[in-house]
């Protein structure tokens, strides 16, 4: 695993189908590249709460019903009810996750499914709609703040930057929260000024406001209103058009020390990516680069510019040849 004293390790809870072990119903496995690379810069912590409640490898397949009751999770071959069992079992690990950052779970599962599950009338035939399986809902209702995706989503490279960094932000500030301060959090708030710029500026004014008018507030209940705050602000990926803005306001503080032809030259990479002719790597990069040479201590420090190991930008990128999705993080 890599990692080194700057950048902490993610805490990740990945469905055990997805690489780890062949423990699907049909005793098959899933092989994603972008998992298995990732595997080596996050901490994977595996589960797959069908076998936990005791269904073995292969095994009939689960179908979740909605009835006057509520749902139920059933084996219709079997005849079995497995409701309370899996009910139980994903509310006991949610419990036992003391330290977590974000889950990849396994699509359209009875069980992991995050919002793609089938959810079937008591015909067990005909289909109602879409939702999450039994333990992704008990998931989302515990860990709300933290970063949640399925690997068929996953496979779309700005949900996978997104994710990414996300993902990172959150382990930061988790490490941040073992042992909470006040000047801690300001600093964590500060590398993250424009990052937060770029996604939610609504969010960054009440971050903002958070810190500045709790001046008494605990440590540690600050630290969990911040990151509730900050998890909204990641909630949804930042349009390529907020990028462009929080660009140009970054060069501002860099502008005097470079000639009229080099702004030039970044104008035209910026008006070239608005069009989606080039990706946002043209002028970030660009920006980057003047930044690490010319920028104070402080914008360097700015997470926008390396919103993750760098070591990961290449399994962010999808192995397609379909044109180039413009994205926040191409760098």
């Amino acid at each position: 695993m890599k990692s080194d004293s700057r950048t902490p390790t993610p805490v990740v809870v990945l469905s055990r189908c997805l690489g780890v072990e062949a423990c699907r119903y049909n005793g098959k496995m899933i092989r994603e590249d972008f998992i298995h690379q990732l595997s080596s810069y996050v901490e994977f912590r595996p589960v797959c709460p069908e076998l936990e409640i005791g269904l073995g490898v292969p095994r009939d397949p689960i179908q979740i019903i909605s009835g006057d009751g509520g749902r139920t999770l059933v084996q219709p071959a079997t005849g079995r009810d497995l409701t309370r069992s899996m009910i139980t079992f994903s509310q006991g690990f949610s419990k036992r996750l003391k330290e977590v950052d974000g889950f990849i779970l396994k699509s359209r599962s009875p069980s992991c499914g995050i919002r793609d599950t089938k959810i079937h009338d008591a015909d067990q035939v005909t289909v109602l709609e879409r939702g999450a399986g039994i333990f992704a809902a008990a998931i989302l209702e515990r860990f709300p703040d933290t970063a949640v995706e399925d690997e068929k989503r996953l496979r779309n490279r700005i949900r996978r930057e997104h994710f990414l960094t996300r993902l990172y932000v959150l382990a930061r500030l988790r490490r941040i929260a073992r042992q909470p301060t006040r000047e801690a959090l300001s600093r964590f708030h500060a590398a993250n000024h424009l990052m937060l710029m770029a996604y939610n500026r609504t969010e960054l004014d009440q971050l903002d406001r958070l810190l500045s008018d709790n001046g008494d507030a605990d440590a540690a209940v600050l630290a969990r209103a911040y990151k509730r705050r900050l998890s909204n602000a990641l909630s949804r990926s930042p349009r390529y058009t907020s990028l462009i803005g929080v660009l140009i306001y970054a060069l501002g503080p860099i502008s005097k020390q470079l000639t009229d032809r080099d702004k030039a030259r970044f104008l035209d990479r910026l008006e070239r990516f608005r069009n989606g002719k080039i990706p946002a790597s043209g002028p970030v990069g660009l920006l980057r680069s003047w930044v690490m040479r010319h920028g104070t201590r402080d914008l360097r420090n700015q997470t926008l510019f390396n919103p993750y190991p760098t070591e990961l930008n290449d399994i962010a990128r999808p192995a397609s040849k379909k044109p180039r999705q413009r994205s926040l993080y191409d760098i």
